[in-house]
């Protein structure tokens, strides 16, 4: 489904989750950064653009939640690694 498959209906919800959950753990749970550019406003409130989006598209009718939330969980696994990968030292060959 595209991005202009989703309405306000589903923004709302994810705004409801956001302001349930707390702004961090919603954050963690979608695997988003706070947003350094761009907030969404909302009855006087400000969220992360795109962390309410990516949410939001997983309230989209026939989309499972959880097949976005183990996309977004496997991304951030794949992050890690890759940060794990480049602080490790290199090993020294043995002579």
């Amino acid at each position: 489904m595209a991005l202009s498959d989703i309405t306000r209906s589903e923004v709302e919800k994810a705004i409801e989750e956001c302001d349930r959950l707390g702004r961090d753990l919603f954050l963690q749970r979608y695997g988003f950064r706070r947003a350094r550019r761009y907030l969404l406003s909302h009855e006087g409130r400000q969220y992360d653009s795109k962390a309410v989006v990516g949410a939001a598209h997983g309230f989209l009718p026939g989309r499972a939640r959880e097949a976005l939330r183990e996309i977004l969980l496997r991304v951030a696994a794949e992050r890690h690694d890759a940060v794990r990968d480049a602080t490790r030292e290199p090993s020294s060959a043995s002579p």
